[in-house]
């Protein structure tokens, strides 16, 4: 009530935040405790570190971004990690402490769904990175000056004849096959080898001492060695490592000496061109000689003509996987110290389940929580999800089809409404084919609809039997058959009926007495 009146309160524990923001919720007055309340955490933010679930609470209670995103990466990092290691179980009950110890609070149901989103992209984003680092085409995805000097050289080689070329063109080969080999191979191992290359365990464990109780208290380090693969990627030993042995993974010794051997071909194949040749399509490798240099040749090797270590700073600075760690670059408002053994560094892609005024892309319709549709430019295709996008390829059904199930889906596939348009529509919303109306569609049932039964019985199954065949369709006996079309459509006569009966009476009685009626 003195706040509301504009009396200074001083807000000097964490016991007394947790409850003036409590009061405030009952009288519906936020905004007179929102600076109050921001000051007192900005000053002390290992209560953000510690208690997460209740700093988020407060931070959306109030409308704090700073504080809501920085509780929400934490939390986002411990879900991820627990489900990097069992799955996705739907209605599996959470654990009471987190993997490094930490006592979990309760979160409603509703921030456990956005968490649970943000974990699960940010899980995928992670596993993504890391496939990328270690594909063999990573030099040619990335942009990477040195490399691409490099693959210009080895087209210009290709176009060249004669034995000097075809060595020069060998080696650069070998040499750019060992270079990806080199980091492929390290970025490979840096899984198994990041836990014991890592050496700041002592400081992190300081850290987590201050708020982890001492039965749930393990040393770091044993902590990851029990991490799988994906886990382990979910923490900043991972990038670190890599970033620091780079150095390491590119070799100066070895493969300086490669590039020398390289140089001394270029120039002696340089050397002993025809003065006129053209060694233009070369790239920045060589360099022109001016024409009033009196010198012999009109291009010589650039110095240096393949920069080693430009290449592994571009390479180190372009690898997104190295720069997940960085806090400064996903615009940290304010430092955790105590957290500096998680992977906090969300994108925008795991962050938009926030709410607007936190930064987000959630505006309370829930959208941001389904998937992409593609943009249905020519509306609903009736009933369901099915929409016209103008984007569907043309059906390439044979004509003869091979099988029902072939002529079946040949049917279902119809093309464009529109005159003279040679784009095909989606699947037709209904699951079967119309055999009276046009199976495009969608008609609603009711009285004046025709039945399209064809049960024992009805009008369509009466006349279907009765129908007389066409000419195209012989039947083989028809002509011996001794029947009588009816004239009406309802019953048979009277004496085909009787006719009818008594010979069969007479055949069975034939049979029964020759005792062929029980074979």
């Amino acid at each position: 009530m003195l706040m509301i009146e504009g009396v200074n309160v001083t807000l000097n524990s964490a016991a007394r935040v947790w409850s003036m923001v409590a009061i405030s919720k009952i009288f519906e007055a936020p905004s007179v405790i929102r600076d109050q309340v921001a000051s007192w955490i900005m000053s002390n933010t290992t209560f953000v570190e510690v208690l997460p679930e209740e700093a988020f609470r407060i931070g959306y209670r109030l409308q704090l971004p700073d504080i809501t995103q920085a509780a929400f990466r934490i939390l986002v990092n411990e879900l991820a990690l627990e489900e990097a290691a069992n799955g996705f179980e739907p209605g599996k009950p959470r654990r009471q402490v987190s993997v490094f110890g930490r006592r979990l609070g309760s979160p409603d149901d509703e921030t456990v769904n956005v968490i649970q989103h943000a974990a699960r992209a940010f899980i995928d984003r992670i596993v993504k990175q890391h496939h990328e680092t270690v594909a063999p085409a990573l030099f040619d995805r990335l942009n990477l000056a040195e490399w691409d000097n490099l693959r210009t050289l080895e087209h210009a080689l290709e176009q060249e004849e004669g034995d000097p070329f075809v060595a020069i063109r060998r080696r650069l080969r070998s040499l750019m096959m060992d270079i990806q080999k080199s980091v492929t191979s390290n970025l490979n191992s840096v899984l198994n080898r990041c836990v014991d290359g890592y050496g700041d365990y002592a400081h992190l464990d300081k850290d987590r001492v201050l708020y982890t109780e001492p039965k749930d208290f393990k040393p770091l380090r044993d902590i990851l060695l029990k991490f799988n693969g994906t886990q382990r990627l979910l923490c900043p030993i991972v990038s670190a490592t890599i970033r620091n042995d780079m150095t390491r993974i590119i070799n100066d010794v070895y493969f300086r000496q490669e590039i020398e051997y390289l140089k001394r071909e270029l120039q002696l194949a340089v050397a002993r061109a025809p003065r006129d040749k053209d060694f233009s399509s070369w790239g920045p490798v060589l360099q022109r000689i001016p024409e009033n240099v009196l010198y012999q040749q009109r291009y010589s090797v650039r110095e240096p003509w393949f920069n080693l270590g430009k290449l592994r700073r571009d390479l180190v600075d372009q690898l997104s996987i190295t720069e997940t760690w960085d806090r400064i670059k996903h615009r940290f408002q304010f430092a955790l110290p105590l957290t500096r053994h998680m992977l906090l560094t969300l994108t925008d892609n795991e962050m938009k389940y926030l709410p607007l005024w936190a930064g987000g892309n959630d505006d309370g319709t829930g959208g941001v929580f389904e998937d992409f549709l593609p943009p249905a430019e020519m509306g609903p295709n009736g009933p369901g999800p099915a929409y016209h996008t103008g984007q569907t390829l043309l059906s390439e059904t044979s004509s003869v089809s091979g099988s029902l199930m072939d002529e079946m889906e040949a049917m279902r596939i119809v093309g464009s409404t529109v005159a003279g348009s040679s784009v095909a529509r989606s699947i037709d919303v209904q699951d079967g084919i119309s055999t009276v109306y046009r199976p495009d569609r969608v008609v609603a049932l009711g009285s004046s609809i025709a039945s399209e039964s064809f049960d024992d019985g009805a009008s369509e199954f009466d006349r279907a039997v009765w129908a007389v065949p066409a000419a195209h369709q012989d039947v083989p006996g028809l002509d011996d058959m001794d029947m009588s079309v009816p004239r009406d459509d309802d019953s048979m006569s009277d004496a085909t009926i009787t006719s009818f009966g008594d010979d069969f009476d007479d055949d069975f009685d034939d049979d029964f007495d020759n005792g062929s009626a029980l074979e």
